[in-house]
């Protein structure tokens, strides 16, 4: 048997199993990861939903190969990384809200609205509630849910506003508004320092082309 052969039947007959946010689909890399399934059919590119808190040990115990993961302090984590972008918390509204039309909301300004919530094992619930904190007031909670789905119809039907850090959806229903102050998360896929398959390494550097300029890890 080839050297190649061999490590193709060792990496599950050519699988690549990625662990990602519930949010990925979201993503324009999301597109440009699933067309590399294009590029090689002869590879399977299993999906595997996880939570970022939940995703980082799987990746350690090696459930996955690669994770796509959002992360406050990227600088933190003892992995082979590919910063993709970085994202700010936005304010989703129902369009006929008052503040819809701000570019800007001030936190301190939704002190009394309902928060619909991410849940609790997102990495976005305590931080949410952190900055609430910060600016004077527990937030009101009225829904929590891990569908993001779920989350927009909420705020579709006027039962309260949503923190996110989520590309803006084009909806005319909803309104995205910049919030101050805010937090900055990274983007970006993790993968353990070992040695990898070839087919691993394939796929890891046909990621690369995506990564963020001027980032060195």
């Amino acid at each position: 048997m080839s050297k190649e052969t061999s490590e193709f039947k060792n990496n599950n007959s050519g699988q690549i199993r990625l662990g990602i946010i519930p949010t990925f689909a979201n993503y324009d890399i999301f597109k440009q990861t699933m067309n590399y399934q294009k590029l090689r059919p002869d590879i399977n590119l299993a999906l595997q939903e996880i939570e970022t808190n939940q995703l980082v040990n799987t990746l350690k115990q090696k459930q996955v190969d690669v994770a796509f993961i959002r992360t406050l302090m990227p600088e933190k984590l003892d992995f082979e990384k590919i910063i993709i972008a970085q994202e700010s918390f936005t304010v989703c509204l129902n369009r006929e809200h008052t503040l819809a039309n701000r570019r800007k909301i001030e936190l301190a300004d939704l002190k009394d609205e309902n928060f619909i919530m991410l849940a609790k094992n997102s990495l976005l619930y305590e931080t949410v509630i952190n900055l609430c904190q910060k600016a004077g007031f527990e937030p009101k909670i009225s829904f929590v849910s891990d569908r993001m789905s779920s989350i927009f119809q909420m705020v579709k039907s006027n039962q309260g506003v949503a923190i996110l850090m989520h590309p803006q959806t084009k909806n005319s229903e909803l309104s995205f508004v910049s919030l101050e102050p805010t937090s900055t998360n990274t983007l970006l896929f993790i993968r353990n320092k070992e040695n990898h398959s070839k087919i691993e390494n394939d796929f890891w550097n046909y990621l690369k082309q995506f990564e963020m300029p001027n980032r060195n890890n």
